[in-house]
């Protein structure tokens, strides 16, 4: 029963090393790429639903600071979100998840 236990612990701790890992790499992936040549697009396939939506969030807020900055009202950005081949059951679940936290944040 101990030894149970145990790995239960080892696994939940394993998960959160490796949630950190990924949310470190999409974010480093996002900041170089993107914030340094300042695109209007944003690629999130092949990342999980939670980093993506952090990543989303860097990137609006940048976009949003710059918008401030040079004084204009608006500007399409466009989000790539893959169609869910490479989810489990083939089902999308990225477009979904950023549909709803943009409309969350009054934005289409």
């Amino acid at each position: 029963m101990v030894m149970w236990e145990v790995r239960v612990v080892n696994a939940e701790l394993h998960k959160r090393y490796v949630d950190d890992a990924n949310v470190r790499a999409a974010s480093f992936l996002l900041s170089y790429h993107s914030l340094s040549h300042f695109t209007t697009t944003l690629d999130l396939h092949f990342l999980q639903v939670p980093e993506a939506l952090q990543v989303l969030d860097i990137f609006l807020d940048a976009h949003v600071s710059n918008l401030q900055d040079s004084g204009q009202l608006r500007r399409t950005l466009y989000i790539i979100t893959g169609r869910g081949m490479h989810s489990m059951g083939g089902r999308a679940r990225l477009r979904p998840a950023v549909t709803h936290h943009l409309k969350e944040k009054g934005l289409r």
